[in-house]
């Protein structure tokens, strides 16, 4: 149970790292993926989701 929980919490973290780095649809091994500018208000919302995952996460 508590490797779930510790798998779960690095998905939470990594949906933030995403956020707050390259964004959604990076990839550096996969050149047709096609990244997309975001603005304020996805970083926002992504960071936001990535938190909540792990609070949801925690709080189990």
């Amino acid at each position: 149970m508590s490797t779930l929980i510790v798998n779960l919490v690095l998905i939470g973290d990594e949906i933030t790292k995403a956020a707050m780095t390259k964004g959604v649809g990076y990839s550096k091994n996969r050149t047709h993926v096609q990244t997309y500018p975001l603005t304020t208000y996805d970083y926002g919302s992504m960071v936001a989701a990535g938190s909540l995952f792990i609070y949801l996460v925690v709080s189990l």
